[in-house]
């Protein structure tokens, strides 16, 4: 149970800083950028949820992801 709990609720969370007028902090839970790279979430960011944003409000933001897994011939 306890390992549940933390599994839940005990998510570490990077910072990401951009430089950026509108966008100038992302906050990720850790476990996110071992799925996607910390350069193509600062794109994915600053293409589809900054043109929704104004330089005074604060998002959140959940991605879904999904993993594909492709094996060649051996």
């Amino acid at each position: 149970m306890r390992k549940a709990l933390a599994l839940i609720g005990g998510n570490t969370f990077e910072h990401i800083e951009l430089d950026d007028e509108i966008v100038s902090d992302i906050l990720v839970r850790a476990p996110v950028l071992r799925k996607i790279p910390a350069d193509a979430l600062e794109d994915l960011v600053l293409r589809r949820v900054k043109p929704l944003m104004t330089a005074e409000e604060a998002l959140q933001v959940d991605l879904e992801i999904d993993v594909m897994i492709e094996e060649g011939a051996p």
